[in-house]
């Protein structure tokens, strides 16, 4: 019985919010498959600018520190979890009202 109540709790986190990463490892890269716990990139030369110790993007390839997680969502593609795309979306939707109201 205990199992089956592990498992339902581990679906209930899952359900959550998917498609971001968690707030331990907020930043997402490597096209969305994995959460970085630090803002850079580690440097590894082979990777070129992708793994040079700047600011880590979606694009990035290498996480400072290898302090990451793999994407917790189902689809294994995650979004960042910060608020810069949830201000974007908020913006977005006030101009698809703004037009709206326009028309």
């Amino acid at each position: 019985e205990e199992e089956e109540e592990e498992e339902e709790e581990e679906e209930e986190e899952e359900e959550g919010d998917i498609s971001r990463c968690p707030v331990s490892h907020p930043n997402v890269y490597y096209n969305g498959q994995y959460c970085c716990k630090s803002v850079r990139e580690k440097h590894y030369k082979p990777q070129g600018d992708k793994c040079d110790g700047s600011a880590i993007q979606r694009d990035s390839l290498c996480c400072e520190g290898d302090m990451y997680l793999r994407c917790p969502s189902e689809s294994g593609v995650c979004e960042s979890e910060d608020r810069e795309s949830e201000d974007e979306e908020a913006e977005e939707e006030e101009e698809k009202e703004e037009e709206e109201e326009e028309e």
